[in-house]
């Protein structure tokens, strides 16, 4: 199915039909991007964009999201995608060069398992192939989909410390198999694993840290110990009772090391709910602790474009009932001091109102 898109640009509010630009329909399968041509100016010389969405399980973010990662990509030179997902699986699909359906179900959520993300997964395979390849990573510390990292891991480990082998396999197994317990779990979230489970991955690193090789296959030393060092922030979050802001913490960790792994002046693509890429969300909501752009330090902050697509019916009722009456499918606006949602969404540089939203349900690849 092809899905068609109209954004319409804001640039100031006195009335909802004040300053604006029409932008074409263009199926989000067609590499045509001069509607999107605007971005460039709205961006500026910030150098990680962070795509959001108000809620999961929503298509229609997918597809107004897929083509922004490729007009970014080919248009302004971005070759960095960082899914929110698991950093572990990412790594995997990158080192062994996966690809199409395989690549989607080993790198992304099931929420994103979809038509729209797998296109986009298409294009990322076929960037490889050309001088402007796209790297895509993870960046949460949450259980991989397969058990690919798992066995690679134990595959490392039996040529580096044989006698680690089998405290490590047996500690795999259990934290894959508590994080899918305690992940469906609403209400038992104590889990059994220990500080026993920790050394165990201390001691690997011990043992990476202490070999003379720079490369384990096609992954580089550090990159393996810092999957390793997810593996111990994995087993503390288990050990918390999958703690919310504990886990918000570690993303920001993750980002800042990718950043800082990637190059601080390559081009990032951040996907990712917009609970996570709030700029001040501390401030706007009383109560509300940091995100992770929040935590991150005020070098890679500065750096940060945040685009929250958000759905009609979120808007409040007299502004849902005028914009509703606009013809175009979807509308974006940046959140200046003078924005008319400035009140409401100021953690945000900017947004997309989605109107006529799918839900992901007749959508997803099996």
């Amino acid at each position: 199915m092809k899905t068609y898109f109209s954004f319409f640009l804001f640039f100031s509010f006195t009335s909802l039909s004040f300053g604006q630009e029409t932008i074409s329909d263009i199926p989000y399968t067609e590499n045509n991007f001069e509607d999107l041509a605007f971005l460039k100016k709205e961006i500026g010389d910030k150098t990680i964009i962070c795509l959001g969405e108000e809620w999961h399980r929503t298509e229609t973010f997918s597809q107004v999201k897929n083509r922004i990662v490729k007009y970014l990509h080919s248009e302004l030179g971005f070759k960095y995608i960082l899914f929110e997902s698991s950093i572990y699986s990412a790594a995997i699909a990158e080192q062994e060069m996966l690809k199409g359906e395989e690549r989607l179900i080993e790198t992304v959520q099931t929420i994103w398992r979809t038509e729209s993300v797998l296109d986009l997964i298409h294009y990322i395979d076929h960037t490889k192939e050309t001088d402007k390849a796209i790297t895509q990573f993870g960046f949460d510390l949450q259980g991989a989909y397969t058990d690919r990292f798992s066995k690679e891991l134990i595959d490392i480990t039996s040529r580096h410390n044989p006698d680690l082998v089998d405290e490590l396999t047996k500690t795999e197994t259990l934290i894959q198999k508590e994080w899918i317990r305690i992940h469906r779990s609403f209400k038992n979230k104590k889990s059994i694993i220990s500080s026993r489970e920790i050394e165990v991955y201390q001691n690997l690193k011990k043992t990476i840290e202490s070999s003379s090789e720079k490369y384990f296959y096609l992954m580089d030393k550090d990159y393996l110990l810092w999957l390793i060092e997810n593996r111990i922030f994995l087993c503390n979050l288990l050990m918390d009772g999958h703690d919310k802001f504990y886990r918000e913490q570690i993303l920001s960790k993750n980002l800042e090391w990718m950043v800082n792994h990637i190059g601080k002046d390559e081009k990032i693509i951040i996907w990712a709910a917009d609970i996570h890429i709030t700029k001040n969300q501390a401030k706007t909501y009383k109560g509300a602790k940091k995100s992770m752009l929040e935590l991150l330090p005020e070098n890679i902050q500065s750096k940060v474009f945040s685009l929250s697509l958000i759905p009609v019916e979120s808007l409040p009722k007299k502004l849902k009932k005028q914009v509703n009456k606009l013809p175009q499918r979807f509308l974006y606006y940046p959140i200046s001091e003078d924005s008319f949602l400035k009140h409401k969404y100021s953690e945000f540089d900017a947004q997309i109102i989605c109107k006529r939203t799918e839900s992901i349900e007749h959508f997803m690849v099996e």
